[in-house]
């Protein structure tokens, strides 16, 4: 005997489920966007906005605890969005090859990024002719309840490529948090002309990666470690 299938309709519970989780990974893009906009803001990447909308959406469909069109980025999986390059053409993983140690202490209010001292000549990647090296590392907590973040931005000094090179930063989040803390960090490499330095390319970072995430601590949400 031959089933015919439910004719497909627009006004479907199940296509109103995705509409909800597709508008909630819009707005989660765009607050995660607007927490890094000032690193951002100077270079385009016209795929971005859709890498981010997809990779929020996995977020969101990754609660465990909500049923379908009601999933929440918040009770999802945050880790989701680490080692997401922000400019597609420049990942840091081809930029910087320099071994490098992310972590985020909620108890301190701390994220830290370091790696032991390296010689640039052979641990960064860039096809033009540059003199300095700058690292750029920001922390986020992001509220998506609210459409509300924090965020601190730290830069290193302007480091000579012939001398060892130190990667040392550290951004501060509020103590204790029970929000999502996203974290950060890219690569600036310039030329020195005269005591004045200018970036390659635009200015900004070359290349900016997501390399630390904690989830939140929310009521009906796991608890992050």
């Amino acid at each position: 005997m031959k089933i015919l299938a439910e004719p497909f309709s627009p006004y479907s519970p199940r296509v109103a489920e995705n509409a909800l989780e597709f508008g909630r990974a819009a707005a989660g893009s765009r607050l995660l966007y607007a927490a890094f906009g000032q690193l951002l803001r100077n270079r385009r990447d016209p795929e971005l906005a859709g890498r981010l909308h997809k990779r929020m959406l996995r977020v969101i469909q990754s609660d465990p605890y909500n049923g379908r069109g009601e999933r929440q980025a918040s009770c999802g999986d945050i880790t989701l969005l680490e080692r997401f390059d922000f400019f597609n053409r420049k990942p840091l993983h081809r930029v910087l090859y320099a071994p490098f140690q992310a972590s985020i202490d909620r108890r301190n209010g701390q994220c830290r990024v370091v790696s032991p001292p390296f010689d640039a000549r052979f641990c960064l990647g860039y096809r033009f002719r540059y003199t300095h090296v700058s690292f750029v590392a920001c922390a986020a907590v992001l509220d998506f309840e609210r459409d509300h973040f924090t965020c601190d931005v730290v830069r290193s000094d302007y480091q000579d490529i012939r001398q060892p090179i130190q990667l040392s930063l550290q951004a501060k989040i509020p103590v204790q948090t029970h929000l999502p803390v996203v974290f950060v960090m890219g690569v600036e490499l310039l030329q020195a002309v005269n005591g004045r330095y200018y970036c390659m390319g635009a200015d900004g970072p070359l290349s900016l990666q997501v390399v630390q995430c904690a989830a939140g601590a929310l009521a009906g949400c796991s608890v992050a470690a």
